[in-house]
């Protein structure tokens, strides 16, 4: 079932509003390759960059057309501060697997810098600071956890 918006339109995405946009045909015939990816965002894509970078053949499947999808209407804001409270996610997967997270969400921010330097990228990439903040004193609460979560993991 499609889900309605009421009194809002359908925002209308920059990023494909403006972009250059590439069709490829249907596949009609057998393929081969060491890696098959399915969708065609912004994940399927870097995946798919850095398998080919790994010198595999990798083939892309999509339901529709490359980044039109959730990708198309982002933000494009990298960060790896997600509204994430780590006292919460360490108390779900425990400390290892939250701070490997927090290690991954970093090392993509890293990479996707080195990419566009590498390969001069011309997308007005910014690195800005980024903050998470609350109106609500219970939230003020959540905050400071979370802060003094990270503080041990990396003590």
């Amino acid at each position: 079932m499609e889900q309605e918006h009421k009194g809002l339109e359908q925002a209308k995405s920059l990023w494909i509003t403006d972009s250059q946009k590439h069709s490829f045909p249907a596949v009609d015939e057998d393929l081969t390759a060491d890696v098959i990816i399915v969708g065609g965002g912004i994940t399927g894509i870097a995946t798919a960059f850095e398998m080919t970078e790994r010198g595999l053949d990798v083939i892309i499947i999509d339901a529709d057309q490359l980044l039109q999808g959730t990708t198309g209407h982002t933000t494009a804001k990298i960060t790896s501060q997600h509204d994430v409270y780590y006292h919460e996610l360490v108390q779900q997967i425990g400390m290892p697997k939250a701070r490997l997270y927090v290690e991954a969400n970093e090392k993509a921010k890293e990479l996707i810098q080195a990419r566009v330097k590498k390969y001069d990228i011309d997308c007005q990439l910014e690195v800005k600071d980024a903050y998470l903040y609350t109106k609500e004193e219970s939230g003020v609460k959540k905050i400071k956890k979370g802060i003094r979560c990270l503080q041990t993991a990396w003590d």
